[in-house]
């Protein structure tokens, strides 16, 4: 045995004496208390001095012990805190295991200039695995002395390790460290259990702020793989939270050495919160997720992708049950060309992007034959899948999608999409349900679809599709009528009632997450149930009606939707399920079937008697109510909405939702005369937010800029392929737009413009030529702003442009774009907008600024 130094006397004899008959542990065949051997005063688990000489003095009799009979011996360290002045090397082969007293008693210390124990990181030498049977139990690792520095240091870990096997981690945590927690490099069945990796990389976060590219080091739990075929690490019951880069992090590394995808990532039951990103599959293979609950991360809860070593994200990877919420994007999928990925039921909501989103990195393809089966997807802050990579999606399979309640489309794909294949119910998003966008091919898609509920509209279609046969939207009405006459109250509350309360206009509301309700009703409680009714709606018995309403009530008080049937004493209430109020803005809502015996409905808010009673003096507060047929809800309703009119007079009557629907226009194109003909100029139209500033005009270029929405008889615009120059449309209200085109401008009284009407009395487009004597002058300034709806096309002065329609020249050749006489204007504007029957032709020119 190596020379000990041990503080007892006799303490080497009393070693190998408790050796021989040692106390058994969870994992290892015998047990050392470090008491037995070193007096309690000596014991530098208070700070007291340096733990690395006497930790290495026992792993090192744990080995020799471990070559004298062939048992594993694991060391006992007390509660205390242990501070270490450099790393610990494990002995060459193992065989030894350090116990704690528990994860908050036990806590040993890193050096600034160390991780606790570990390899030099890639110095793998002979690729067989060099080092087994370990196990670590019950202790925190405290990497608090490492310090930030003035760059990025991998090696300043928790664990750095490689090259080793059948070890387990039990009940340990890393806190707080430079980089990765825990660090483990090319090693087979290594068990992580009811282990926590706790704000470590907290370096990664200072020197790489955008944690969009936290894509490696830095990590909670961070793997490499790739020198062998077989690399198997198993995460089970843990948690990896307030990392600076992923939670769990597993690559194929970047070393000549690493010549494969090694199967596999085992993770299961894990909990990963607060990091930049939550799961990171980089180049893995077959890596198995299971109940992942992954939330807050500020980036992605799951991706797949790149990382600075790996040239293509993780492939044949299967994640079921995955629960992601409160992230920027619920799963990123940005690169794994190299083989498919299946996600199984999970339930992505609450992320303030999209749910899933396909995009585009460097060197990064989608995969082939992505596949989502039963995903539920709802209530995020973008698209519920959006496909924003300019790469094709070759063979996306997504299958019995339940997709609802998304600020903005359904499914949304820009990106090219090959044999999709696509299933399930679509609804209650406030874009399309479908929006097929921009100029990208869908080649054979089998789409089947059912939107009823999509108020922004069923299928947008601007991709060009190869064989549409497969595509099947169904269920979508024309039109939602909602009757209620007084959706928000006015300041005489007409139609607007309370119950056990006395009720009060106000015109506004700001809630505990500074959001204002807008004008409501006020009820100030009188007993332990006030209520407040919007009164109005004629129903049949038996028929099936959905009411919701905008409410605030106080933080922690129960509040309940609810339908009021008939008036006064003889009213049956019909209650919807209870919920907390938050203090902010709810929308409440359920559907109710008509009592028998009853003809008129009013939708409700009910101060709910529950954990915390209401009393008197307590404030509830609602607007907002709508009442339609059938169980749907669909987004609130009243003429002042988009695609929404009123039905007579302006708040004070029924609305009508009208779906878009898309309208197409005859072929228009132009060109340069320098273009070849039939060319047409890149791109079109851009889509910008209204109350943009029109940019100033570059010296022989070409300037897009516009709005859209989704505001009455708004329009979108796209163009089409370059054989015709096709030239389409979308409007909220499909029975009026016009499209104008300003053509050329010869002085400051006279032009020449285009433009194409459809409206109710007109069966079909008509193309027409206009002279006006009036020009709507506007000097050009930074502050100069669109309007809304409109998409502008700005041409240097001197160009040379071909308007065509249908092919044909419609002023017989090129025309030059002059100045105006009175003062230097720069060219042509191109403006669409929508525009009511009677209203003049909208023109805007400017003066470029100095």
């Amino acid at each position: 045995m190596a020379t000990s130094i041990y503080s007892k006397p006799g303490a080497d004899a009393k070693f190998l004496a408790a050796a021989a008959a040692p106390a058994a542990t969870s994992r290892a065949t015998g047990s050392v208390n470090l008491l037995e051997w070193v007096s309690s005063s000596s014991l530098p688990n208070r700070e007291n001095g340096d733990a690395k000489p006497l930790f290495d003095q026992v792993l090192t009799d744990l080995a020799t012990m471990y070559a004298s009979d062939g048992r594993v011996y694991t060391a006992f360290a007390p509660a205390g805190r242990y501070a270490f002045s450099a790393r610990l090397t494990p002995p060459t082969g193992g065989k030894f295991g350090v116990r704690g007293e528990g994860m908050g008693r036990t806590r040993f210390l890193t050096s600034a200039s160390n991780s606790w124990l570990g390899m030099n990181q890639f110095n793998v030498g002979d690729p067989d695995f060099q080092w087994s049977d370990m196990f670590f139990e019950d202790f925190t690792i405290d990497g608090t002395a490492q310090p930030i520095g003035s760059s990025y240091v991998a090696g300043l870990k928790g664990f750095i390790m490689h090259n080793f096997r059948d070890t387990y981690f039990r009940r340990v945590k890393v806190f707080n460290t430079h980089a990765t927690g825990f660090g483990i490099d090319y090693s087979d069945n290594v068990w992580f259990i009811e282990c926590i990796a706790d704000s470590c990389g907290r370096a990664r976060a200072t020197f790489q702020p955008d944690p969009e590219t936290r894509f490696g080091s830095g990590s909670g739990f961070g793997i490499g793989f790739g020198q062998k075929r077989s690399e198997a690490i198993y995460i089970i019951n843990s948690i990896a939270r307030n990392n600076g880069a992923s939670g769990i992090f597993g690559e194929q590394l970047g070393q000549p050495e690493a010549q494969y995808k090694a199967a596999g990532l085992f993770v299961s039951n894990v909990l990963l919160e607060n990091n930049a990103i939550g799961m990171n599959d980089t180049g893995t293979r077959g890596t198995q997720a299971t109940g992942v609950v992954a939330r807050y991360n500020t980036y992605a809860g799951y991706r797949v992708g790149i990382s600075n070593a790996s040239e293509q994200g993780g492939i044949d990877g299967q994640v079921k049950g995955l629960t992601a919420y409160g992230n920027k994007v619920g799963v990123a999928l940005e690169g794994n060309a190299e083989g498919t990925y299946l996600f199984d039921g999970v339930e992505l909501y609450d992320n303030t992007g999209p749910g899933v989103e396909f995009r585009s990195t460097t060197n990064a393809w989608p995969g082939r034959h992505i596949r989502f089966r039963g995903p539920h997807i709802h209530e995020n802050g973008g698209a519920g899948i959006l496909g924003s990579t300019t790469n094709p999606i070759v063979g996306l399979e997504i299958r019995d999608a339940l997709i609802h309640d998304n600020a903005g489309d359904g499914l949304s794909f820009y990106s090219p999409l090959t044999r999709p294949k696509i299933t399930g119910r679509v609804f209650g998003n406030t874009g399309w349900a479908l929006a097929l966008r921009g100029s990208a091919e869908t080649e054979s898609p089998t789409m089947t679809l059912d939107v009823h509920g999509s108020s922004g509209g069923a299928f947008l279609k601007e991709h060009t599709i190869t064989d549409q046969t497969g595509i099947a939207i169904t269920g979508n009405p024309t039109t939602v009528n909602m009757p209620l006459t007084r959706p928000v109250p006015d300041s005489s509350l007409t139609n607007w009632v309370p119950t056990s309360s006395t009720l009060a206009y106000a015109a506004s509301f700001t809630g505990v997450d500074s959001v204002d309700l807008g004008p409501h009703a006020a009820a100030t409680a009188t007993g332990s149930s006030p209520r407040i009714v919007s009164t109005g709606v004629a129903v049949t018995a038996g028929q099936n009606w959905t009411v919701s309403i905008y409410a605030i009530g106080p933080q922690g008080k129960s509040i309940q939707p609810a339908a009021r049937f008939g008036t006064g004493g003889s009213a049956v209430w019909v209650a919807g399920p209870i919920s907390r109020a938050t203090g902010s803005v709810q929308r409440l809502s359920f559907t109710v079937q008509v009592p028998a015996g009853q003809t008129v409905m009013g939708s409700a808010v009910i101060g709910a008697s529950g954990t915390s009673a209401w009393g008197a003096g307590d404030v509830l507060r609602a607007t907002k109510a709508n009442a339609t047929r059938g169980g749907q809800l669909w987004s609130y309703i009243d003429g002042s909405q988009a695609n929404c009119a009123w039905d007579g007079t302006a708040g004070a009557s029924a609305s009508t939702l009208t779906i878009p629907v898309p309208v197409a226009v005859p072929g228009f194109s132009y060109k340069f005369a320098s273009m070849a003909d039939g060319a047409l100029p890149s791109p079109w139209a851009s889509i910008v937010s209204s109350g943009t500033a029109i940019p100033a005009v570059v010296s022989g270029g070409v300037l897009t800029y516009g709005t859209g929405g989704n505001s009455p008889r708004t329009v979108w615009v796209r163009e089409g392929d370059g054989s015709n120059g096709l030239f389409e449309a979308t409007v909220g209200n499909p029975s009026e737009f016009w499209l104008s085109l300003v053509l050329r401008v010869t002085d400051a009284n006279n032009f020449v413009a285009v433009d194409f009407r459809r409206s109710s009395t007109v069966s079909t487009v008509r193309l027409s030529k206009r002279v006006s004597t009036t020009l709507s002058e506007v000097a050009y300034t930074p502050s100069v702003t669109l309007a809304a709806n409109d998409v502008i096309q700005v041409v240097p002065l001197g160009s040379s442009v071909d308007v065509r329609v249908n092919g044909a020249s419609l002023f017989g050749g090129a025309q030059t774009i002059a100045e105006h006489t009175s003062v230097t204007k720069h060219g042509i504007l191109l403006v669409s907008s929508a525009v009511a029957r009677g209203e003049s032709l909208k023109t805007l020119s400017f003066t470029p600024s100095a």
